[in-house]
């Protein structure tokens, strides 16, 4: 019986500890939520807890009055501040940064806390014990910057009277940092139809585009920009179009994002009913806006670009593009995207618009 207390003791001892190892938020109703604090959205703190630490629950942030965790957090301040600093509970609104107790070199706990420290690229300050008011927190443990994007196919096969069949594939990637923003972007459809027994090519066409920001501060950047374009229904061989000039990031959440471009543009036209190439500059002036609704399930997608030439107003390009992209498990979505090119004053015999209406599916990573 002696024996049966005391392991019933040693169970609840170890269960207290576990509870008092654990990061703890107070919200502003009084309730608290233990468990492991991981990171920050625009508007939410996620947190792994006790009950369920498979899962995570993002608390929006104007419940919180205030948290505290066990093991140091990588902070990173909207001023551009790093901290690495245990949060203490202080008055509403706020936390209190303060560096950890030193663990013992014995201690298990010494090797794990430092198997799990969070990585940064950006360097760590070990700043005295100060408040700091939650909303100045830009992140928390912010993770390495990664490429990110999709790969994707579209096609269509329709017989009746009359034959006709697309393939198209397209694949899009950006690496985003808080001082720099890559973005590669690459496209190929064709198609063919058969109308009366003559079968003629009905699309064929390639775009690729890279582009380089360097921000400047938190909203402005300046950019570098290179696309080449190839539409051979259209009998242009090659368009080669370098842009450079400045940009601002009016909106950067995890849900919207909204920014605006201006600068010059050099283009570059090759048309094969033209006996000579075309050289001209031009002004560029661009806008891009994607939004995410649904828990993030549906991205809404919108750009559009305007480039009149330096020499002559009614010379001028105009691309846009609007679409959708639905999620629908694991990394696969399913996307429909329409497109639209003018040109003013294109080669002899070249169509001014050409349009692509593209429905299709992909992977992201």
């Amino acid at each position: 019986m002696k024996c049966r207390v005391v392991a019933f003791g040693a169970v609840c001892a170890l269960s207290v500890a576990g509870h008092a190892l654990a990061d703890e938020v107070l919200l502003k109703n009084g309730d608290r939520i233990s468990g492991k604090i991981q990171s920050k959205t625009d508007d939410a703190l996620v947190v792994a807890p006790d009950f369920a630490s498979s899962t995570t629950l993002s608390i929006p942030l104007e419940q919180i009055s205030t948290f505290s965790t066990v093991e140091p957090l990588v902070l990173k301040l909207k001023d551009g501040a790093v901290l690495n600093q245990v949060a203490k509970p202080a008055e509403a609104g706020h936390v209190v940064l303060a560096q950890p107790d030193a663990p013992r070199s014995d201690s298990p706990q010494s090797d794990v806390a430092q198997s799990e420290a969070p990585q940064s690229d950006a360097p760590l300050a070990d700043a005295p014990e100060q408040q700091l008011s939650i909303a100045e927190i830009a992140k928390i443990n912010p993770q390495p910057p990664r490429w990110r994007g999709s790969i994707g196919a579209n096609g269509l096969y329709s017989r009746s009277s009359n034959t006709a069949s697309q393939i198209g594939f397209n694949a899009d990637a950006e690496r985003r940092t808080d001082t720099d923003r890559i973005n590669l972007l690459a496209s190929y459809s064709y198609g063919r139809q058969t109308v009366d027994g003559a079968t003629s090519v009905s699309a064929d066409n390639w775009r690729v585009l890279g582009k380089y920001d360097d921000f400047l501060s938190p909203t402005l950047y300046a950019f570098g920009s290179l696309m080449a374009e190839s539409d051979k229904v259209n009998v242009l061989r090659l368009r080669v179009t370098p842009s450079v000039g400045a940009g601002y990031q009016w909106i950067d959440r995890d849900d919207l994002h909204f920014r605006t471009e201006g600068g010059g543009s050099w283009l570059y036209e090759d048309y094969e009913t033209q006996p000579q190439v075309l050289r001209k500059t031009a002004l560029r002036l661009a806008y891009s806006a994607d939004k995410t609704i649904d828990d993030g399930r549906i991205r809404l997608v919108h750009s559009f670009e305007y480039l009149p030439s330096t020499g002559n107003w009614d010379d001028f390009l105009v691309n846009a593009d609007a679409g959708m992209r639905v999620a629908l498990m694991g990394s696969l979505y399913s996307e429909v995207k329409a497109k639209l090119a003018y040109d003013s004053e294109p080669g002899t015999a070249a169509r001014r618009t050409a349009t692509e209406l593209r429905i299709g599916m992909g992977l992201t990573y």
